[in-house]
């Protein structure tokens, strides 16, 4: 319905429209006020039709001024609002175009870095040695400080000395001794927020089981292999501490290391001649993430990924090994075992040591994760399944000691286990391995195709069990029928101090620690190269003395006369 000005009214609340752009059934979102009826008393005044009439006019022209404000204000908001969309949208773009961008370096060849024309003397770019010594004595003095403040500065003597023999290979490691202790290494002097800074910033990487990237630097820097002159280097070393970027649980954010990785690589290309040389086959970086330098922790990630060109001949230090995988590359990786804290395990206090000590009456032991929900909701993914396979067959077997939660006596309970379940997580390897042995417990190994560290040098056949994951749920059955006799020879292999002293990086370094063999390792791919290069020398002398050669040139030469 309408009042006198002709304006529609809600008969539903009795309220007059006063701008007169509501619909008649609806209620009025305008200004509006109680419609008064004709004759209505306003102020004690009787007002009449024509006044009313009078008044709602004036009312309306204000209030139609009000109106048109209010639209060009909306209209304002809108276009602002459309011009912040448009800014959002394009702001996306080019994060997209960003991340492209990153996605196509990271899988860039190696061709654009090898572009860079080698300087024409490399004393140029070298540092002087007061300058080095200063340098590396700063590194060197903010790790030992970082150690010391976690506790990690330990006597050399951690474990008795004792000499190679049972599962340590001794022909291989007496033959690569001779050829390390003549080996030298150059480190490159990075600049600090690749190494130094990221310890003083949080020396939680210390502690974490990636933590070999940075003893080994420390390490090295005081090793009888180290030169300060390149020109005479057999390998060079890269001091980048790519798993330095720890989240708030201490975990290694492998997507910032691939980041690194690669400012770290344009850094060295363009700054030293020495990787250009030979595209980088005689250079050293540690990668000790869950899949190596793929930078993962996923394996279909790391799949697609692959390892960055630039890194495929470096020599790569690195926790991961497995069979025919293409982030563990044949002839480049070498296989290191993970960080443990030494402190933790040297000793158990309370416990006798020695292979029958104290008695183990836990027949098989297993703590850990069974299920990421966090990363892998579905349960479908995380170890394959293999966890839960060992949890849901074993759980109640009396055998069997498997629970989630690790318990605050977790070395003692190993110590006191015969054998140690150390299946894969996301990546084929475990820490348990190291620990097990630590604790003189035989490591029951539950990954396919996974390399061992140090494979060359360790008997690892001798020391440890492997059971295929798809036996997993005959576990029982298959160390149940190992002889009593064979797992006491095992356990004492396993107890020799050699064994558990090869998979430690105690600081400082000791003789026969998992860095002398990282240097063997070294030695032994130094040596290979060599060996390499030898025998192309040799097919090319014997294919310039050929025969065939000697006429061809002597038809050659009568031609020539021939000619003339």
């Amino acid at each position: 319905m309408s009042n006198a000005s002709g304006r529609s009214v809600s008969p539903a609340t009795n309220r007059r429209c006063v701008c007169g752009y509501c619909a008649p059934s609806s209620f009025c979102t305008c200004a509006s006020s109680p419609a008064p009826s004709t004759g209505e008393s306003l102020g004690g005044l009787q007002r009449s039709s024509s006044q009313m009439s009078l008044t709602s006019a004036f009312s309306s022209k204000q209030l139609r001024k009000q109106a048109s404000s209010t639209r060009l204000d909306q209209g304002a908001f809108f276009y602002f609002r459309q011009r912040l969309a448009f800014s959002c949208t394009g702001l996306m773009l080019v994060m997209l175009c960003v991340a492209l961008a990153s996605r196509h370096l990271q899988h860039a060849s190696v061709d654009g870095l090898e572009r860079v024309p080698p300087f024409r003397d490399s004393r140029r770019m070298m540092m002087s040695a007061d300058d080095g010594i200063s340098v590396s004595t700063g590194t060197t003095a903010v790790i030992q400080n970082g150690l010391e403040s976690t506790g990690l500065a330990l006597p050399k003597e951690v474990i008795p000395n004792s000499p190679l023999g049972g599962p340590l290979l001794e022909a291989p490691a007496r033959k690569y001794n001779a050829i390390a202790s003549q080996m030298k290494i150059y480190i490159y002097d990075l600049p600090s927020y690749f190494n130094a800074d990221l310890v003083t910033r949080d020396p939680r990487i210390l502690t974490h089981m990636f933590a070999a990237e940075v003893l080994i630097h420390y390490s090295l820097m005081n090793s009888s292999v180290r030169t300060m002159n390149p020109d005479e280097a057999d390998l060079f070393f890269i001091p980048v501490y790519s798993t330095g970027d720890l989240n708030d649980q201490g975990r290694a954010l492998p997507q910032m290391a691939g980041m690194m990785i690669k400012q770290v690589m344009h850094h060295v290309v363009h700054t030293w001649p020495f990787f250009n040389r030979t595209h980088g086959s005689d250079h050293v970086v540690v990668v000790p993430h869950d899949f190596g330098a793929c930078f993962t922790f996923r394996e279909e990630e790391a799949v697609t990924r692959k390892v960055p060109a630039v890194l495929r001949k470096l020599l790569m230090l690195q926790t991961f090994g497995q069979e025919n995988h293409t982030c563990s590359r044949s002839g480049r990786s070498i296989i290191i075992p993970p960080y443990v804290n030494v402190n933790w395990v040297k000793s158990v206090p309370g416990l006798p040591e020695g292979p029958g000590q104290p008695p183990r009456d836990k027949f098989a032991y297993f703590r850990g994760l069974v299920h990421d929900f966090g990363n892998d909701p579905w349960g479908n993914k995380y170890s394959k399944g293999v966890r839960y396979q060992i949890w849901k067959h074993h759980k109640d077997n009396p055998l069997f000691d498997v629970a989630e939660m690790v318990p605050f006596a977790y070395y003692e309970d190993m110590r006191r286990s015969v054998f140690c379940l150390c299946p894969l997580g996301w990546a084929p390897w475990s820490p348990r391995i190291v620990e097990s042995l630590q604790q003189g417990c035989i490591p029951v190994i539950i990954s396919d195709n996974i390399i061992l560290p140090f494979r060359e040098f360790v008997d690892w056949p001798a020391i440890t069990v492997h059971v295929p994951e798809k036996d997993v749920p005959r576990l029982d059955e298959i160390l149940s029928a190992i002889p009593v006799e064979e797992v006491a020879a095992m356990q004492k292999r396993i107890w020799s101090p050699a064994v558990r002293r090869a998979v430690l990086f105690p600081q400082p370094a000791e003789e026969g620690d998992a860095f002398h063999y990282v240097l063997r390792e070294l030695a032994r791919k130094l040596e290979q190269r060599r060996e390499a290069q030898r025998e192309k020398d040799r097919k090319s002398k014997s294919k310039k003395k050929s025969p065939t050669n000697a006429l061809r040139g002597e038809s050659q030469t009568a031609a020539l006369h021939a000619l003339r």
